[in-house]
């Protein structure tokens, strides 16, 4: 009876200890893989449907996420088809115009710490060192602290049309701390840069 509680004990303790919102980088690169970087992108694909078909009921989709794994979406169509003609699959590509586009963007946080957005990589501008990068979902965000014992008011900037919805920087006892609200999941890698900090969307 021990063995058994011990054991339940032992399953809870697992189960709540993958509830933490947050992950560390070094947690995040074990289950990063190379999804999507050998692959083509989606710009169409033709499936022959059999002479028998008639009605197209519904289609699963298969995605492979960012960690490698798996999620299947089933999406209900009920419309009449002509078997003798393929059935499309397609990604639109948005087309990149002055209205919406917005492929970099420069903010001045405070003379020891700034940041460049240019696409999908963001420029951590200071001489500050880091001290851990960390990640949390819904919504996706990445942390990442620095090291430096100073006060000052926590300030908010907010994104239009860049993978970056937001960002806001907070001072914390000892260190502050920039948190990076992404459209999306992504994996990313740190790099140490001579003006600070690359951090790469991928």
């Amino acid at each position: 009876m021990k063995k058994v509680i011990l054991l339940l004990s032992l399953i809870t303790t697992l189960a709540l200890a993958r509830d933490n919102p947050f992950v560390s980088i070094n947690d995040d690169t074990k289950e990063a893989t190379n999804v999507g970087e050998s692959e083509k992108p989606l710009t169409k694909t033709a499936i022959k449907p059999p002479s028998s078909a008639r009605v197209l009921s519904f289609v699963t989709l298969m995605y492979q996420n960012v960690n490698g794994s798996m999620t299947s979406e089933k999406v209900a169509i009920n419309k009449k088809i002509n078997w003798k003609q393929d059935i499309i699959i397609s990604q639109d590509q948005p087309k990149k115009t002055s209205k919406n586009r917005q492929s970099s963007k420069y903010i001045a946080f405070k003379k020891f710490f700034n940041i460049k957005i240019e696409d999908n990589s963001i420029k951590l501008i200071t001489k500050d060192k880091n001290l851990r990068v960390l990640s949390s979902s819904r919504p996706y965000k990445i942390i990442v602290d620095f090291q430096r014992d100073n006060s000052f008011f926590t300030k908010t900037q907010k994104f239009k049309n860049l993978p970056v919805k937001k960002i806001t920087l907070g001072s914390h006892k000892k260190f502050y701390r920039a948190t990076i609200e992404l459209d999306g999941h992504y994996k990313y890698k740190l790099l140490k840069r001579k003006y600070g900090y690359l951090l790469k969307l991928i």
